[in-house]
């Protein structure tokens, strides 16, 4: 009789045996499916097969609109020189690390290592753990290489509307706010508008914990179906990167073929056309949108593409972007390809007409190719396979909506037929019950006193700032909203009994998660304050931008690094510096903010002011990433390369 320890152990033994077969079988599904669809020639269809089984190498692109960028560039270089020649360990190979030549200012890095390397490697722990600081703070962010390439594809500049339909995790709107504010155009920035929209509530909240870093107020993020999204706004520029199969990722989640099937594509064609159709509808007239997925599978790909194409064939048209990716290998898009049929071992469709009636309702028209294909331009689509550049694979196609559609004879938009969704779709209390209001109509006074306390434009305030209504009696938390987010906000599901169109009927309101900026909290002082709302530290780099009063400018780097090291409070006589103490003694109580400037770093401080002492209100994470701002606290690359120097 086997003891306890047996028993587990041949479980264990038995659950290995169990997942590596069904590996096994899934390579074999999917080796035979995409030999059928002869997705590469026979010759090459070894280095294709081969690299799947390679992870990926470590990317991330530096933003751009951080003020530490031109530093940690200069970093990447540095890296690229130390690793010029191969550099080899008994468990690992690098070679030197490139700059990504098709990202726009050469400002994506690919280290040529994987990141289970990187992350184990004792070797390695210091450039991996330096990585990671860089990543929490906003100065980098990880992602693989191809999937940097949509946000680039939809050349967004600040005034544009843009619509995410499928947001989470956050990396390409990251990526699409990061475009936008390195733009800098202050004269358009009321215009601009990011909408992350995410189907998953939580995957919204986790969208709000990572975008906050940008300090946006034109971001809004929303839950809803994507193709069942608002039509109450229409948008210049969407970004449509649809739920797929995921087998372009294989290299980096091996999971995957464990359940891959080629009927999951098939299962998920009909959704990517409603999502798609519904990102089509939303798009401006002259407006781009990019439709993407991380799948190799056709039908997932041009067959979706195609059946849009034909159903917005007065509106819609694929575009030639091949100029806007120097050095970047990919192929053209299919012209041809099979659909499987399950029901036969290893078989495919020649045709629509071969499946039999009792099996189409699950296996459309739409997943056949049809002759128009060249007519639609699908070669204008792009293909990455993982052998031609060491990536993922991946699927683009780029379309614009004519400046005027030709005829009026276009199908009847599906949104039509939904008005009854709101009435009849369960919708959660954190979103519904607590809709904005304008802090100029629920307390003016509150406005004014703000405005003179901090040298801020009572006008520009009287448009921008609003509360949650929950807040309206005694307002605890004040946000920044641009013009365009004030339209989302205002015809969200909180305020679904304003809502009416001029015909009479219910408007389609949207489902708001997050909207803005939050900029001030009260605070509960036991002394008189003239203004007891402190500036918020998301919203610090926006207000500072505007205010005349109660900044204080810090060049001196010996200053700031004592400012980030303050335990929360200390005595402002105990301020061993005498112009900052000066200054601090003959400011009156309540909040105020430092700005740190020099050559490579503009970062701000929020804090308290009381009559004899001084409060910093920042979290400690985000100390700890202020401190790795600056200069002197960025590791060496010697120190970095080498654990025991």
């Amino acid at each position: 009789m086997l003891d306890k320890e047996e028993v587990d152990s041949s479980k264990d033994n038995r659950s290995y045996d169990n997942d590596q077969n069904a590996v096994e079988r899934g390579q074999q599904r999917f080796k035979t499916y995409y030999k059928g669809q002869e997705l590469v020639d026979e010759e090459e269809w070894g280095s294709f097969w081969n690299i799947l089984f390679v992870p990926l190498p470590a990317c991330f692109w530096i933003a751009q609109s951080h003020p530490s960028s031109a530093q940690m560039n200069a970093i990447c270089k540095q890296l690229k020189v130390y690793f010029s020649s191969t550099y080899e360990d008994d468990s690992f190979r690098m070679t030197s690390p490139y700059s990504l030549k098709w990202f726009p200012n050469e400002l994506a890095w690919c280290l040529n290592i994987s990141r289970q390397v990187l992350k184990r490697d004792e070797k390695l722990s210091k450039l991996h753990d330096f990585i990671v600081e860089q990543n929490s703070s906003g100065v980098i962010n990880r992602q693989e290489a191809v999937s940097m390439l949509p946000p680039i594809l939809l050349q967004v500049e600040p005034g544009d509307k843009v619509l995410d339909m499928c947001a989470a995790p956050g990396s390409k709107t990251a990526q699409l706010l990061d475009m936008l504010g390195a733009k800098n155009n202050s004269s358009v920035e009321r215009q601009s508008l990011v909408v992350a929209n995410d189907a998953n509530l939580k995957r919204c909240w986790m969208l709000t914990h990572q975008l906050k870093r940008f300090s946006c107020p034109y971001l809004v993020i929303t839950n809803h179906e994507a193709q069942r999204f608002p039509v109450e706004m229409h948008f210049n520029k969407i970004l449509c990167d649809v739920p797929c199969s995921g087998d372009g990722t294989l290299r980096k989640s091996p999971d995957l073929w464990k359940r891959w099937y080629a009927d999951t594509g098939m299962n998920l064609h009909s959704l990517q056309i409603a999502i798609l159709l519904r990102g089509c509808d939303l798009l401006e007239p002259g407006g781009r949108l990019v439709y993407s997925t991380c799948s190799f599978n056709p039908v997932e790909n041009e067959a979706v593409v195609a059946e849009v194409l034909r159903r917005r064939s007065t509106q819609i048209f694929l575009i030639d972007v091949k100029h806007l990716l120097p050095n970047l290998k990919f192929r053209k898009g299919l012209t041809s390809w099979k659909v499987k049929n399950n029901a036969e071992e290893l078989g495919f469709f020649n045709c629509y007409e071969e499946v039999p009636l009792h099996r189409r309702k699950k296996i459309p028209p739409s997943l056949f190719p049809k002759d128009d294909l060249e007519d639609l331009g699908l070669n204008k689509c792009i293909r990455i396979l993982p052998h031609d550049q060491d990536t993922g694979g991946f699927f683009i196609a780029v379309l614009e909506r004519a400046s005027r559609d030709t005829q009026d004879t276009v199908e009847m938009n599906i949104y039509d037929k939904e008005k009854s969704f709101i009435k009849t779709r369960r919708i959660s209390r954190l979103i519904s019950d607590d809709p904005f209001e304008r802090l100029s109509s629920v307390n003016i006074s509150l406005l004014k006193t703000i405005a003179d306390f901090y040298g801020l434009d009572e006008e520009l305030l009287s448009n921008h700032l609003m509360t949650r209504n929950s807040d309206t009696e005694r307002v605890r938390r004040i946000y920044y909203l641009s013009e365009q987010v004030k339209f989302i906000v205002e015809n969200s599901i909180g305020n679904l009994n304003r809502l009416t169109s001029t015909d009479g009927n219910e408007k389609y309101a949207y489902r708001v998660v997050h909207g803005g900026l939050r900029c001030f909290e009260a605070m509960d002082s036991k002394y008189q304050v003239e203004c007891p709302y402190r500036i918020v530290f998301e919203g610090a780099p926006l207000i500072a931008s505007r205010m005349s009063k109660r900044l204080e400018h810090i060049h001196d780097e010996e200053i700031w690094d004592f400012l980030l090291h303050i335990k929360d409070t200390i005595k402002i006589s105990e301020i061993p510096f005498v112009d900052l103490r000066t200054n601090l003694e003959q400011t009156s109580p309540g909040s105020v903010i430092f700005c740190f400037t020099n050559e490579s770093t503009k970062d701000y401080l929020t804090a308290w002011l009381g009559p004899s002492m001084l409060s910093i209100f920042v979290a400690t994470e985000d100390i700890r990433l202020l401190q790795s701002h600056i200069s002197r606290n960025y590791i060496s690359l010697n120190d970095m390369l080498n654990n025991d120097a």
